[in-house]
């Protein structure tokens, strides 16, 4: 289920990325729980993560999945004119704030629609990324 999800996760990334209004926020919005399908991913996840706290290989899958999203922010920023200067601890300092910034969101927003509709998501999002430019 969890890889099921990462795939979906991905062909919306990708999808994001492919329409031209790609860059580092278009594709963690993309990953918010603001439609049906990504928060039915998020509940996957939430489920899978649970699991792997009582299973060393899931665990192990969870943290590379964790480093690889975490690695494909860093280069997105990299590639990005407006953080590309940033020095590389700073600029995967920020990955990470970003990569938890969007897991506390999708977690609050799952958990509590009403207080955490699409555009308090994708505002929390953008004021995490404006505050280190």
């Amino acid at each position: 289920a969890s890889r099921s999800a990462a795939i979906r996760s991905g062909r919306l990334t990708d999808a994001t990325l492919e329409s031209g209004s790609g860059g580092v926020l278009a594709m963690l919005e993309a990953l918010l729980p603001a439609n049906p399908e990504a928060g039915r991913n998020w509940r996957v996840w939430f489920a899978f993560w649970g699991l792997a706290f009582a299973d060393p290989e899931l665990a192990r899958e969870q943290h590379l999945r964790a480093r690889e999203f975490e690695t494909r922010i860093d280069a997105m920023l990299a590639a990005d004119p407006d953080y590309a200067a940033l020095p590389a601890p700073a600029r995967a300092m920020l990955a990470a704030r970003l990569f938890s910034t969007l897991v506390g969101v999708a977690m609050q927003a799952v958990f509590d629609p009403e207080a955490w509709p699409p555009e308090r998501q994708c505002a929390l999002l953008r004021s995490t990324l404006q505050a280190a430019g």
